[in-house]
């Protein structure tokens, strides 16, 4: 799997998980949104040389989700702490490739999505 994030100067960026399967991206998000009343969570981003783990905390009931040794590109983490330091809101997504394109996974088939209230990103000296 690996982690993508997507700057908007108009709206809300985005980061996320890119999953192989369209199946396991949806059914894994609808499983968080089924545990939590509200979308609002915290991520923290450890990063390691080539990979990084990812953990989302929801905000109302402390649970957490983690995401193990995820692909990323030093470029996209350079610009989301730009972005961060900026100001930026983003919101969190699983991704599939369907048809040699980039999908938003839509859980329940609606538009219904994590908002990030904070990021925080552990080790960018290796960078």
């Amino acid at each position: 799997m690996n982690f993508i994030v997507k700057i908007s100067k108009e709206g809300s960026s985005r980061i996320g998980v890119h999953y192989v399967n369209e199946y396991q991206a949806i059914k894994t998000y609808e499983e968080i949104l089924q545990k939590e009343l509200e979308f609002s969570f915290t991520a923290r981003i450890e990063l390691f040389q080539q990979k990084l783990n990812l953990q989302i905390c929801s905000s109302a009931s402390g649970k957490k989700f983690d995401y193990q040794q995820l692909s990323y590109s030093v470029q996209q983490i350079q610009h989301l702490l730009q972005a961060l330091e900026k100001g930026y809101t983003f919101h969190f997504y699983h991704i599939y490739s369907k048809s040699n394109t980039l999908t938003v996974a839509k859980p329940f088939r609606k538009n219904t999505f994590i908002t990030l209230s904070t990021i925080t990103i552990l080790n960018p000296v290796n960078l």
